[in-house]
């Protein structure tokens, strides 16, 4: 084996040191400085030199707080309620499909997604009706009842006979009926205002004891044969519709006709109603109307309170007015009737408010003091 000289270096091979090994110790104390030193930067304590360990487990944050989550349970009451708020405000039910509304909904609880038309008009009303019939039935069971009969015409002429149970002071309506081709006689409306009876006593369990309808010729026969079905039931005409007729017969047409053509001229020519606008302090006439109790009265008020008025307007617009019409405004004698014809029907209306109110009862028909005529006998 041959030696060999680097440059500049005298040194022979012997010379370079031979690898020994490590005494165990030695690498012990290796091991030991490498624990101080991790110890030192990670502040862990476990050993470098030892197996490694599974990390430990994080705690979850709990996040209920910031995000809202509608159980099905509560979707179901919000859908409920929503409708329930339609029903109450006779709310189209195309509402609930607007993008608007669904906007709001998904403003005031993110994620909620409200009921659509259908389901409005499905379910939802099934159970809200559901719901108001047990609590009626829960209100009206075995309690002193009075029902009511009363028929009109609605907007599509189509004749309508319905029926309402009161009880404490409350008012249920029960059911109405389309007649169709029939004719309202006293016999269809005794018919159907029995079998409303009997529906009232065995659906709510209600005492019926007294039935109230107005006072038409075929009402006054319709009471009379529910008399003889049921003679444990008291019948009463409607007094608030006989003092509307009493007000109509007390109103003298001539007069009316007078205080009738002035004040529409005033509600429909552009000029007369244009200049009664720009007064203060006018209000806006009114014409009577057969199906508006005391609508009588109401146009002669209204005559009376604006007759400064039209006196003023007469008197500067005369040229342009009707010269009938100004001798009437003009007319001082039209004007002192139409205030004593409003002292006759004061204290008419003044009873038929009382009467027509909620709280009004059986024997308030009997015993009211300003009703023009005597009472039909003793209080019950």
């Amino acid at each position: 084996m041959h030696s060999f000289l680097f440059p500049g270096n005298s040194t022979s091979s012997s010379a370079i040191p031979t690898p020994t090994k490590r005494p165990a110790s030695d690498t012990s104390s290796n091991c030991t400085e490498q624990i101080i030193l991790e110890d030192t930067v990670n502040n862990d304590t476990t050993s470098a030199c030892s197996s490694p360990q599974p990390p430990a487990k994080k705690r979850q944050i709990d996040l209920s707080g910031v995000f809202t989550k509608t159980s099905p349970s509560e979707k179901q009451e919000l859908d409920q309620a929503w409708a329930d708020l339609m029903f109450a405000t006779k709310t189209p039910f195309t509402f609930a499909d607007h993008h608007l509304f669904k906007k709001v909904c998904n403003m005031m609880r993110p994620g909620y997604t409200p009921p659509t038309s259908k389901q409005v008009s499905d379910k939802h009303l099934d159970k809200c009706f559901e719901r108001e019939q047990a609590a009626m039935k829960s209100k009206l069971k075995n309690k002193p009842t009075t029902i009511q009969q009363d028929g009109w015409t609605n907007i599509k002429q189509d004749p309508i006979i319905a029926t309402s149970l009161t009880t404490d002071g409350k008012v249920f309506f029960q059911d109405a009926s389309d007649p169709g081709s029939k004719k309202k006689t006293a016999e269809l409306c005794s018919s159907l205002l029995l079998a409303s009876i009997k529906k009232a006593e065995t659906e709510y369990e209600a005492e019926v004891l007294n039935c109230v309808t107005d006072d038409e010729n075929k009402m006054k026969k319709t009471r009379e044969e529910v008399q003889k079905e049921r003679p444990d039931i008291n019948v009463y005409g409607c007094i608030s519709h006989n003092l509307n007729l009493l007000g109509q017969d007390i109103s003298v047409p001539t007069i009316m006709e007078h205080i009738k053509e002035i004040n529409k001229a005033f509600r429909e020519v552009h000029l007369l109603h244009g200049l009664l606008k720009e007064q203060t302090g006018h209000v806006k006439p009114q014409l009577p109307c057969p199906s508006r109790w005391m609508s009588w009265r109401a146009c002669i008020s209204t005559y009376l309170k604006n007759h400064p008025f039209y006196k003023r307007i007469a008197a500067k617009h005369s040229d342009e007015m009707d010269a009938g019409l100004v001798s009437k405004i003009r007319n001082m004698a039209l004007l002192s009737n139409a205030q004593d014809l409003l002292n006759q029907l004061d204290p008419i209306a003044e009873a038929l408010n009382k009467i027509q109110s909620d709280d009004c009862m059986i024997a308030d028909r009997r015993c009211h003091p300003s009703l023009p005529f005597p009472s039909e006998g003793p209080c019950p």
